[in-house]
């Protein structure tokens, strides 16, 4: 089994676009080639005009394919298909052969990948593994009828990586005959670390605000309405404490919700105009090391969850962490050792333990201390890619038995 593997990562969401699943590939494809390993992103986007741009973009190859948009969806998701299919076949050139095509969407190249794959004159195939990031695949696993399309639809694939023990079960389940395997989200911990100094005021805050920050994208499955409904709670029962609720990912982009962001801004209408809460906007990854070291507790209110990067950072940061006992949030916030868990939709609980949290600054440490030495053993991405690579070379050996 050679050392070095040539790789592209494939997905419709990637840097600039904020979330999970765009930092994941970047930092996943950052730390195997340290490895040593050749990767390329293969990146779909709307444009104006068909291109193919492959260039470096912060020590990452990306292979750009823009496509025309059209009104009609069949035509958009055709022409993204046409695209894909080129730009997977320019790179496979560009890299003089590909060991693995890495899917990280959720079935919306499904059909590029097959057709690739069934085009090749070559007798090996690059292996295609899919990770299943999304909170989407949760709902549709309860859904007959889904189940039986996901058969179709990832009924070539080589193996699939969870990235969370929720996950890894229902796709187990679905998916009987094929490798599984679950390999967690992981962070960047000389990025994300407890002594980052940042002056709060480059972001309008004081010294003396206490910093209650969800780092989340305003979209309804990170239940950001529910930890608005617990902003009123505390700021009626504690007026005086200078509480500041801080909130980002609050402007119309391809994935978030303008409608949502309306709702939510409108139940924090008046904390807002009282100075209680600040938005920071789509703030770009880079950036998040030192928005996570301006708070003092992170909230993380969501209603469906894989294992939270944003939590895993929260973590690494030396924050303690509230979040909603969900999906893989469980498997990294331990109650009462490594952060606070509370129902979902429940903004009475998240307020209580926001209470408790700002009269108890022993808990408070104790919490981010235990979080911080967990995830730095656990779930750096140097540990995460090494689980991958692992797993790639698994995969690549039966194409040698």
């Amino acid at each position: 089994m050679k050392g070095k593997l040539k790789i592209i990562m494939l997905s419709t969401d990637y840097l600039p676009n904020i979330g999970g699943v765009a930092a994941h590939i970047f930092n996943l494809t950052n730390a195997l080639q340290k490895m040593g390993h050749e990767i390329c992103v293969v990146n779909p986007i709307q444009g104006q005009e068909w291109k193919i741009n492959l260039t470096i973009e912060n020590g990452v190859q990306v292979c750009r394919l823009v496509y025309p948009f059209d009104e009609k969806k069949l035509n958009r998701f055709l022409n993204r298909i046409k695209i894909t299919v080129k730009g997977i076949n320019q790179v496979i050139k560009t890299l003089g052969g590909v060991d693995i095509i890495h899917q990280h969407d959720y079935i919306g190249l499904n059909l590029a990948i097959l057709m690739q794959r069934k085009n090749r004159t070559s007798l090996i195939k690059p292996k295609w593994i899919w990770t299943n990031h999304t909170s989407q695949f949760v709902k549709d696993y309860k859904k007959v009828i889904k189940r039986q399309f996901l058969k179709i639809a990832y009924k070539g694939v080589d193996g699939i990586i969870t990235v969370s023990r929720e996950i890894e079960n229902m796709t187990k389940e679905i998916f009987k005959e094929k490798p599984v395997c679950y390999i967690p989200n992981g962070v960047d911990i000389e990025r994300f670390n407890p002594y980052i100094n940042v002056e709060r005021k480059k972001y309008g805050l004081s010294d003396e605000d206490f910093v209650i920050l969800c780092p989340r994208r305003m979209v309804e499955k990170n239940g950001i309405i529910y930890l608005a409904y617990a902003v009123h709670k505390l700021i009626n029962k504690y007026p005086s404490i200078k509480w500041k609720f801080v909130f980002m990912g609050d402007e119309p982009s391809i994935n978030t919700d303008k409608n949502y962001i309306r709702t939510v801004k409108d139940v924090l209408t008046e904390p807002y105009n009282k100075g209680y809460v600040k938005y920071l906007g789509n703030v770009p990854m880079e950036k998040m090391p030192e928005i996570n070291a301006l708070a003092d507790i992170v909230v993380i209110p969501s209603l469906i969850e894989a294992v939270s990067l944003s939590a895993l950072e929260a973590l690494a940061s030396g924050k303690p962490v509230i979040a909603t006992d969900v999906g893989g949030l469980p498997e990294i916030i331990f109650h009462n050792n490594t952060g606070i868990l509370v129902p979902p939709r429940e903004p009475e609980a998240i307020a209580v333990a926001l209470e408790r949290l700002y009269f108890d600054d022993v808990a408070r440490r104790r919490l981010a201390m235990n979080g911080t030495d967990m995830v730095s053993k656990k779930y750096s991405w140097s540990s995460i890619a090494q689980m991958t690579e692992e797993f790639y070379k698994t995969l690549l050996l039966k194409n040698q038995i």
